[in-house]
Parts: C-alpha cells; sequence; structure tokens
C-alpha cells in the first residue's frame, strides 16, 4: 500500500514537472516571436512610413494570435520572475490591440494637425530642420489619409464631428501658420516651392478626408424607416371594398375594428337616397 501511495505521487510530481516545463517553454517560445513583432505608433506620428489598411489588418490578426497563445499560458506553472513578465505583457498586448481596433470606428483618430502645429506655432529647433519635418509631413498626408478611409468601417457619430473640426483646424493652420513659418525660414527658392507643392497636395488630401467625414455625418444623420413605417394605413374607400367575411373564419379583421366607421357611412348612404348618390 505504501508502494503504491509512492508511485502515486511520483507519478503526480513527474506530471507536474512535465507540465511546468512545457509552459516555460511556450512562454520562451512566445517571448521571441513578441520581441521580433513591430509594434509601430500610427496614426499618431505622420512623420514615419504609412501603412496600408492591409498591413494594419495584418497587425491586428498578428496580436490576436500572439494573444490567444499567451493566454493559453498558464502564469502559475511560470517562475515568479516570467509571471511578472507575462502580466507586463499581458497589458501591452492589450495596448497594442486597442490601437488597432479602434481605428475601424473613430474618424478623428487621423488628424496630422495634431503633428504639424507644434512645428507650424512653436519654436521647435533651427528653422531648416523644422521645415525639412514640415515638409516629410506634408508629402505623407496623402497616404495617411487614404489608409484612414480604407480602416473606418463602423464610424462613432460623436468622433465624425470631431474629425470635421479637427480637419478645419488642420486647414487654417496650413493657410495661415505655414506662409508664416516660410517667410521667418528664408529658404531658396526651389525648396520653398517643393514645399508649396506638398502643401497643395496635402490640402487637397485633407480636404478629400474633410468631405468624408461630412459624408459619414450626413448618413449618421438620415432617419432610420422601421418595417412597419412602409405599411399603409386603410382608407375608408379601403374599408368599404373589403370581401364579404367568411363563415369559418368569422368577421374581418378590418371590419370589427371599424365598425363604427361602417355604420356612419351606412347611415350618411341611406340619408342620401339613391337618387342623390
Amino acid at each position: 500500500m505504501r508502494r503504491m501511495f509512492f508511485l502515486g505521487y511520483a507519478c503526480m510530481a513527474c506530471l507536474l514537472l512535465t507540465t511546468a516545463c512545457g509552459e516555460e517553454a511556450a512562454f520562451r517560445r512566445w517571448e521571441r516571436d513578441w520581441e521580433k513583432t513591430p509594434r509601430p505608433v500610427y496614426p499618431t506620428a505622420v512623420e514615419g512610413v504609412i501603412p496600408t489598411a492591409a498591413e494594419i489588418g495584418n497587425e491586428l490578426e498578428l496580436y490576436r494570435e500572439l494573444a490567444g497563445r499567451l493566454h493559453a499560458i498558464n502564469p502559475s506553472a511560470l517562475d515568479e520572475n516570467k509571471r511578472q513578465r507575462w502580466t507586463r505583457y499581458t497589458a501591452e498586448l492589450k495596448a497594442a490591440l486597442e490601437s488597432r481596433e479602434y481605428l475601424s470606428t473613430d474618424p478623428a483618430a487621423f488628424h496630422i494637425g495634431g503633428t504639424l502645429a507644434p512645428l507650424l506655432e512653436g519654436d521647435s529647433g533651427k528653422a531648416a530642420q523644422r521645415m525639412q519635418r514640415i515638409g516629410e509631413c506634408l508629402e505623407k498626408t496623402p497616404a495617411y489619409y487614404e489608409t484612414a478611409k480604407q480602416l473606418l468601417k463602423r464610424p462613432e457619430p460623436a468622433r465624425t464631428l470631431e474629425a470635421i473640426e479637427k480637419q478645419l483646424q488642420t486647414l487654417r493652420l496650413l493657410r495661415e501658420s505655414l506662409p508664416v513659418q516660410l517667410a521667418a525660414a528664408s529658404l531658396d527658392e526651389a525648396t520653398e516651392q517643393r514645399i508649396l507643392e506638398k502643401a497643395y497636395q496635402a490640402k487637397l488630401a485633407v480636404k478629400d478626408y474633410l468631405a468624408f467625414c461630412e459624408s459619414l455625418h450626413f448618413e449618421q444623420q438620415r432617419p432610420r424607416h422601421s418595417l412597419f413605417s412602409f405599411i399603409r394605413k386603410p382608407h375608408l374607400a379601403d374599408i368599404c371594398q373589403l370581401p364579404a367575411p367568411c363563415i369559418a373564419c368569422g368577421p374581418h379583421p378590418l371590419e370589427t375594428n371599424d365598425v363604427g366607421v361602417l355604420e356612419s357611412f351606412q347611415h350618411s348612404s341611406e340619408r342620401a337616397g339613391p337618387g342623390n348618390q
């Protein structure tokens, strides 16, 4: 009996050790994959490489797959240090998923004015360097907003209104602040012309996205008709032309509901007489 007890205890210990080793190995593999996963900050910054909507969709699927694998690992089977890392990775993955999922519902997330405003209205570095950053931002604006339009699937009405206001602010920046900065930078004519051409294309992209958001807002404000709103209510002429009641089925529903209307119509016909009809 004692031998069986020790044999069962040894089997249980081996099973726990095997499970722990499996969880540890799975966690190490997951960490290596997570370290190789790109984590861009789009759409916060416009100055980096602008991904396409398909690339962002692929990132989202990758994050979801990594989240599933991480949650399949039992943290209680890890040592203390790995458990702390597991908790940190869980928070990082949650933030990464949220940073991609909300792009389909928030039109106001796409706003180059957030990057341009400090450059056009502040004194961030030397004029030549600042104008170079402004030029890079303007150059990537069309691709930035093209990705935005492709990503938006379920825009929220309140955020659509905010997006419209943000694009109007961006247009004011390009119209009023950019010429001031260009004049103060004292650039050579060729460089200034290149920036003006990029600014023109950027304005077109902002106006296009503004029209896109205004169209979304218009659609969101349209009344939603229910199925029953298209059912025509019966008129008196309809009631007077009802078929004869079926003995098996009883009176027609409209006849029972409009007895007063029918009686009134009959009385008026009798008072009129055959010669007056």
